[in-house]
């Protein structure tokens, strides 16, 4: 059982690690197995391969993302906190204007790492504040995401 000081801690770890878009340090915070859903993106990643490739096109989606925690609640081995998001959105190779979104986070945790983190950050108050069609923000990433997934099979000689 963790204690509401190492969940907060574990917490804070990966916003840094997240902040600075430092991918390896992020999973050392995520259980091996962990699942990192993102519903207003449509995301949603199982253990570290995933989460990897998951936050890789997040982070080319919002190139200089930064998240700031605002509050927080326990209960259990959960946590939950609010916050804001501060970045540019990324669409189709054009960088939009930095802005801020609310974001709220639901964080489970399994030995002394984050097991299950649930982001909630609406898509619509992302494009609108950007200034940019949620279309467009959604073939974005599906740009992001084929462009990774043909990385990897030229990597792997597929």
């Amino acid at each position: 059982m963790n204690t509401e000081a190492e969940m907060l801690s574990l917490v804070a770890s990966l916003a840094k690690a997240k902040s600075e878009q430092n991918i390896a340090e992020a999973l050392e915070v995520y259980h091996p197995e962990a699942v990192m859903e993102a519903p207003g993106l449509g995301g949603l990643a199982k253990g570290h391969n995933e989460i990897n490739q998951q936050l890789r096109v997040f982070f080319r989606l919002l190139p200089d993302y930064r998240v700031e925690l605002q509050t927080h609640a326990f209960n259990g081995e959960i946590m939950l906190a609010t916050g804001k998001v501060i970045a540019s959105l990324n669409v189709l190779e054009k960088e939009g204007p930095s802005i801020v979104v609310p974001a709220f986070f639901e964080f489970h945790f399994l030995d002394q790492k984050i097991s299950r983190e649930v982001f909630h950050l609406d898509a619509g108050i992302l494009s609108r504040k950007s200034g940019v069609k949620i279309e467009d923000l959604f073939k974005a990433m599906a740009s992001y995401v084929r462009d990774l997934s043909a990385a990897s099979a030229s990597r792997s000689g597929a």
